[in-house]
């Protein structure tokens, strides 16, 4: 499978902080945006889902493919 990119660009202190925070946990910048826009992304689901997209969707399994699953929240 091709691998996919997205170009963002953010101000300056803010990557300054992440890659603080990268550093502080050990962790690449990639992954923390991976994670962070999951979680936005199993958010926004949840904020904008009818009950009947409840009974046929699971948004609890969606994942972090690059470190397994996402229950830190």
């Amino acid at each position: 499978m091709d691998e996919k990119s997205i170009i963002v660009r953010v101000p300056s202190s803010f990557f300054k902080h992440m890659k603080k925070v990268s550093a502080k946990e050990n962790t690449s910048i990639r992954e923390i945006t991976v994670s962070a826009l999951l979680k936005e992304l199993k958010a926004l689901n949840q904020e904008y889902a009818s009950p009947e997209d409840f009974k046929f969707r699971r948004f609890c399994n969606i994942q972090d493919k690059t470190k397994g699953d996402n229950n830190d929240e």
